[in-house]
């Protein structure tokens, strides 16, 4: 029903609509004093019920990693306990204790000696967990990791849980000052969206870079000028690949290989994990020949990044290269493990066989995603013909063939 301004009813709204504001305004204090007591009361519920549940968890969740990350670094440990490494074993300590949750990681022999430390010394009662470095079903030696309690101390949803009482107690406390006839003047301030847009327009536009990290695992294992040239054979073979694609290969030192492509096409994803299967069917054959001659096989590993800079930029990217190793180093012997900024720019990712995985190691990376990467096996079958194809034509070519290569 329409009630017209001249109407009766209208003569008896507005004075009962003025009575009541006028109320509430004589009783402003005590409806603001209201409102931040149940905010306060709200927040003390909240964070009550919070505390009981992130205390019951936190010991869960402190296992959990410890056993994850004690059992990564126990793999990553087994080839430099072996040969008693104690170069790598610290580099490895050092990287792991750089995690925000670990206190300390030890690395010992069996009969415990301390062959690497990294990190504060744990007291007294802290928990260390422990896990065997284990090679071919014996015992190397042991991890210890101590994890920081304090970084499992609240839940990873606590600041949104505590933070709606205040949006609660602010959202009452400007209904009660519009009810109380209260004004908030706002004016209009100048557009800083503008500003960013002619910042942006006038830095020089970013630009990409793929890398492929080939980690040869055993290669310092090796005798000294055995290592060289081997080294020296790899990265002939990583030439003849990258010279397809306009890449760049050189040594990373003591590790192996980077091989560096420009973002120059659409489907660069696809050819840079192209070319590290194609490289790793070389590297195989390689093993072939190191075995009749009764030599010990090479184990390798990629790692597939995508590093972005702008254009003023000079060189790579040493975080992204350092990141590219990591990955590498995660992977299972013979696959890639690609980031997902590099993965995630793959078209049609059903041409390869690849699955995702987790690793508490990943939360070193500084230019990649944390959560985990993507482990690429092989091709799909239906185009394992023409990566056959290119195989037999880098055959040729490490044969000073004079084939000339077909495109992907």
């Amino acid at each position: 029903m329409r009630i017209d301004s001249d109407s009766p009813h209208s003569m008896q709204l507005k004075p009962r609509w003025s009575a009541a504001r006028d109320a509430l305004a004589r009783r402003r204090w005590q409806a603001t004093t209201l409102a931040l007591a149940a905010s306060l009361l709200t927040t003390a519920l909240l964070g009550a019920s919070w505390y009981r549940s992130a205390e019951a968890a936190r010991s869960a969740r402190m296992a959990q990693f410890g056993n994850a990350a004690a059992a990564q670094l126990a793999m990553l440990s087994i080839e430099p306990l072996i040969t008693l490494d104690r170069i790598r074993l610290g580099v490895l300590a050092t990287r792991m204790s750089e995690l925000p949750e670990l206190e300390s990681v030890t690395i010992v022999t069996v009969d415990d000696r301390i062959v690497a430390n990294a990190g504060s010394r744990p007291l007294a009662d802290t928990q260390l967990y422990t896990h065997p470095v284990e090679f071919e079903g014996s015992v190397a030696g042991y991890v210890q990791i101590a994890v920081a309690p304090s970084a499992f101390s609240a839940g990873g949803f606590a600041t949104p849980y505590l933070l709606l009482p205040a949006l609660v107690s602010a959202l009452l406390a400007a209904v009660a000052g519009y009810l109380l006839g209260l004004r908030i003047e706002t004016t209009l301030e100048a557009d800083p969206v503008a500003d960013d847009r002619e910042a942006d327009a006038a830095a020089p536009a970013p630009t990409a870079q793929w890398l492929l990290a080939v980690n040869l695992l055993n290669l310092m294992a090796l005798p000294t000028a055995e290592r060289a040239a081997v080294l020296a054979d790899v990265r002939r073979r990583a030439t003849l690949v990258a010279r397809q694609h306009s890449a760049l290969a050189r040594d990373l030192a003591n590790i192996g290989v980077l091989l560096t492509f420009a973002d120059d096409d659409s489907d660069q994803c696809f050819k840079v994990l192209c070319a590290a299967l194609l490289l790793a069917d070389s590297l195989e054959n390689l093993n072939e020949s190191r075995h009749l001659a009764a030599r010990p096989e090479l184990k390798f590993r990629f790692g597939a990044h995508i590093a972005t800079h702008t254009g003023d930029a000079a060189g790579v990217d040493p975080d992204a290269i350092q990141d590219t190793i990591v990955l590498s180093a995660v992977a299972p012997e013979g696959t890639i493990a690609a980031s997902r900024e590099a993965f995630g720019r793959l078209q049609r990712p059903e041409r390869f066989i690849a699955e995702e995985q987790s690793n508490p190691i990943l939360r070193t990376l500084a230019t990649a995603s944390h959560d985990g990467c993507v482990i690429v096996s092989a091709v799909a079958d239906a185009y394992g013909a023409a990566l056959d194809q290119r195989a037999e034509w880098l055959r040729a070519q490490e044969a000073d063939s004079t084939s000339t290569p077909s495109t992907f």
